[in-house]
């Protein structure tokens, strides 16, 4: 197997959670990386969730 140079390999994840908090529907949603979020419905597609991505300025200015 050959090793990925370190500058085009990482990890991404999303996760989404949905959950009752007093007596009303709470949806959480959490990315890493370049993975994102959205959410269809009948109304149209809403996007949750913005890339982080180390060549980003503002993501550079985030993690300093």
């Amino acid at each position: 197997m050959k090793l990925l140079d370190s500058e085009n390999s990482g990890t991404t994840a999303c996760v989404a959670f949905l959950t009752i908090e007093n007596k009303e529907r709470v949806f959480y949603v959490a990315n890493v990386g370049d993975t994102r979020a959205v959410l269809a419905a009948a109304t149209g597609v809403e996007r949750l969730t913005y890339d982080h991505r180390a060549n980003d300025a503002a993501e550079m200015d985030r993690v300093k």
